[in-house]
């Protein structure tokens, strides 16, 4: 009995069970067409379980018989991360403009101990590898994102801008008209920009809204460059009421999920609706988001709120973040640097205790029977 109770406990300690086991890295590739060239894609796959796991890596997309890339089955150990490459021979000519999508993915295997011919897959993550062929001459694509604010505060356009033709544009006169609800001009933003060839740019304007009214607006992006004019627009509120940010954390641990506190207070004589916090962390080129449940707030409420973030497969250092409340089609943000900290790794130090504890019953348990056995 007691030999079992402890092969029981030796098995506990080692089985730990994560929800997520396979990643896939970088999130997005783009290439750039070029007549007869060929292109190297590197990418890599993690385990991010305690687990070893088993992957299947395909490429699927308009374009995979271009490529030598061969479908593969990985065995991964835990926490393992593995780099891959493969090439894609593009051809002299592809005629149709724009992105071409292609899909690399990758799936963990569910193996069925019964029947060892079946095998399933659970649900896989892919990473887009897009091949851009340019227009001929200028052509420029533009997007627009407004962000609702209460009135007073300033509001943020986010702008994106891709330069998708052959030519570059070295001058481009950018302006954002903002209109209210009775499409009256009620203030114009103007700046100026430039776009190497394939280069994409994403920056941001500011709006002060003071002195405007609660109300439904609309900004118009408009850019003249080589006698061409590109549009885009997008729809945003000013309202009254207001969700302040008291605080919130600065810091995570990498390796290991966090809990993530946070706090908030609300300004407004009324219950408000919908609102979550969120906490957005740039890494490279694609943000990560992790977005709480929404939840309500009383009349000037102040809440503390918990939050779990995943710092599983973020390494240590320090990021640009962004701590963001949401609330009834409002937002209020906040940006600052997080610092992303070694976690220290408990689990280990609880396994390697049992098994020193557990050495050092057995060394007792062997004194007991020598002194049993002379006593005899």
């Amino acid at each position: 009995m007691f030999k079992k109770d402890v092969l029981l406990i030796i098995c506990l300690l080692f089985v730990i069970s994560e929800v997520y086991a396979i990643g896939i890295s970088p999130g997005l590739r783009i290439v750039y067409f070029e007549s007869n060239q060929i292109k190297n894609i590197e990418y890599s796959i993690t385990n991010s379980r305690a687990n070893p796991v088993i992957a299947r890596v395909s490429l699927n997309g308009e374009y995979m018989a271009l490529s030598d890339f061969e479908q593969f089955n990985v065995s991964l150990k835990p926490y393992e991360t593995r780099e891959y490459s493969f090439n894609i021979n593009l051809p002299e000519d592809i005629t149709l403009p724009g992105d071409h999508e292609n899909y690399i993915t990758a799936e963990e295997l569910i193996l069925n101990p019964s029947n060892p011919n079946a095998v399933g897959a659970a649900a896989g993550v892919i990473m887009p590898v897009i091949i851009r062929v340019p227009y001929n001459g200028t052509f420029l694509k533009a997007k627009i994102y407004a962000e609702s604010s209460s009135v007073g505060q300033p509001v943020k356009f986010q702008i994106t801008l891709e330069n998708l033709g052959t030519d570059s544009i070295p001058n481009i006169n950018g302006k954002i008209n903002i209109y209210n609800s009775e499409n009256k001009t009620v203030d114009t933003i103007d700046f100026l920009s430039a776009l190497e060839i394939s280069e994409i740019k994403q920056f941001e304007q500011y709006w002060d809204s003071t002195g405007n009214l609660a109300d439904e607006y609309r900004a118009d992006l408009v850019l003249n460059f080589n006698s061409k004019t590109v549009s885009a627009y997008n729809h945003f509120k000013l309202g009254d009421l207001f969700v302040d940010i008291i605080d919130y954390q600065k810091e995570l641990n990498s390796g290991k999920i966090n809990e993530y506190k946070s706090e908030i207070k609300s300004e407004w004589n009324q219950k408000i609706n919908d609102v979550y916090v969120m906490l957005i962390i740039n890494v490279g080129d694609v943000p990560i988001s992790f977005k709480d449940k929404s939840f309500e707030l009383m009349p000037f409420e102040q809440k503390n709120i918990s939050s779990y973030i995943d710092g599983r497969n973020l390494a240590p250092g320090i990021y640009n973040a962004t701590f963001k409340v949401s609330y009834d089609g409002y937002s209020n943000t906040e940006n600052f640097e997080l610092i992303v900290k070694k976690a220290f790794n408990y689990t280990t130090m609880i396994i390697a205790g049992g098994f020193v504890l557990l050495l050092v019953i057995i060394i007792l348990l062997l004194m007991l029977l020598r002194k049993s056995k002379k006593g005899k």
